[in-house]
């Protein structure tokens, strides 16, 4: 309970306190259950006093001196302590409702199961603070210092995060939902087990940043950065909202959440590739499974007149993707009169296209076709003599590596270095076409 003389003290105003403390430096003052509300204690020296179980609703603190005071389930709604110093101080299970702690010093400060709805948390310094199971919902806390903290299982849902750094803190557990992420850092902090719902960061930070069994729903990556350098401790959620709203995560973020492949192929093929039918006077550009109908496969060919192929690869896709990204393209183009195809061109983004001419497309179209129409091999009915224990997969994988290694690539394939990478990457394209078509014998082309 409140001392009664340190009470009557306080009472007669701040400057008679802040006498009687210089006075007395060796008494930590007791103020504990104290009715303290509505009262202007602005520049008070209320440094390593005892608040517990304090009522300080709607009063004013404003640059008093708090450090090392104990504020442990003290009623502090609506309450101002704009610039006041909070080093050290405890605030666990307190009520910060619609308190105001703006530019507040809060280093090593402990808010530990704090409810701070509609806290106005701008602008403080909570370097090495703990803010473990604190509830910040609809609380604002721009440009705010959180760096080094320890921030396990709070709540952030529809608040404010503006500009603020929560660099190399632990926010593991935590939810974050429908808040606002403008320019926020969140250098390697601890992302392990924390919910990221209904978010779009913009121009906030992540490198370095931990994730295992992180669950990210609905959230819009496009202009975040970072995401390539996170550390993947183990798998984590990503939902499919997420990724119909990011067309640009990296590859290898998508593979550190351990993705299962066929997901991580899909998103390659909606975002980082277009497919264009072309003539010399236009180009119509298609999302990659658009060239899988077959109306809109007869419209720009027949139609139209079409005569060229062009595959477009964005710079998010890896080397490797190529492969993944052409094999559908031309799974769905075998089905299509080769003769009205002269080329394909493989446009990669930041590299010179590759070129393949028609003598190159006509071929690789007519062995896919050839392949196609093969019976499965069984034993009953050779396909070529002697080699009938082979599958047809194997046979025209052959032909074709034969026929590849004897072909002397066009002027553009051979002055160009990135072309002709991704000419050697197209004698792979049918290791990769045959091998799945070799699961899927049965199966019709456009199911593909």
């Amino acid at each position: 309970m409140a001392k009664s003389y340190q009470l009557r003290i306080l009472e007669q105003g701040v400057d008679a306190w802040n006498n009687w403390r210089a006075a007395h430096p060796d008494i930590f003052p007791d103020l504990s259950r104290a009715y303290l509300n509505k009262l202007d204690l602005s520049n008070a020296n209320l440094s390593h006093t005892n608040l517990q179980f304090a009522f300080l609703n709607y009063s004013t603190l404003d640059d008093a001196d708090l450090s090392h005071a104990s504020l442990n389930e003290a009623q502090l709604k609506g309450a101002s302590l704009k610039g006041a110093d909070l080093y050290c101080a405890s605030f666990k299970r307190a009520q910060l409702q619609h308190a105001s702690l703006n530019r507040a010093n809060l280093k090593h400060a402990k808010i530990t199961e704090a409810l701070c709805f509609y806290t106005d948390l701008s602008n403080i310094d909570a370097d090495s603070a703990s803010l473990d199971l604190a509830t910040f919902d609809y609380a604002m806390m721009v440009n705010a210092d959180v760096r080094n903290a320890s921030v396990c299982h709070a709540s952030f849902r529809n608040a404010d995060l503006s500009e603020s750094r929560f660099d190399n803190s632990d926010l593991s557990h935590a939810s974050i939902s429908n808040t606002s992420l403008q320019e926020t850092s969140f250098h390697r902090v601890r992302l392990i087990e924390t919910k990221l719902e209904n978010l779009k960061p913009i121009r906030t930070v992540f490198e370095g940043a931990e994730l295992s069994d992180t669950v990210i729903s609905n959230v819009d990556f496009s202009e975040t950065l970072g995401l390539s350098d996170c550390i993947h401790r183990g798998p984590s959620f990503v939902d499919e909202q997420t990724l119909d709203n990011t067309p640009n995560l990296p590859e290898k973020f998508l593979k550190g959440t351990e993705l299962p492949a066929g997901r991580i192929l899909d998103y390659v093929y909606r975002f980082s590739v277009t497919v264009g039918f072309a003539k010399k006077e236009w180009v119509q550009m298609l999302p990659l499974d658009a060239i899988l109908e077959p109306v809109v496969e007869g419209k720009f060919l027949a139609e139209q007149g079409a005569n060229k192929v062009i595959v477009r690869l964005r710079s998010a896709i890896q080397i490797e993707g190529v492969l993944d990204a052409i094999i559908p393209v031309l799974t769905a183009l075998h089905t299509i009169d080769p003769s009205a195809i002269s080329v394909m061109e493989i446009q990669y983004e930041n590299g010179a296209p590759c070129i393949l001419p028609s003598e190159v497309l006509h071929h690789a179209l007519y062995e896919v076709e050839s392949f196609l129409t093969l019976p499965p091999s069984n034993g009953s009915k050779d396909i070529l003599p002697g080699q009938s224990e082979l599958h047809p997969a194997i046979l025209a994988d052959h032909h074709l590596k034969r026929w590849f290694a004897a072909y002397q690539p066009s002027s553009p394939l051979a002055i160009n270095p990135h072309s002709r990478t991704l000419y050697n990457h197209f004698i792979e394209i049918f290791d990769r076409l045959f091998s799945l078509l070799s699961l899927n014998a049965s199966r019709t082309p456009s199911s593909f």
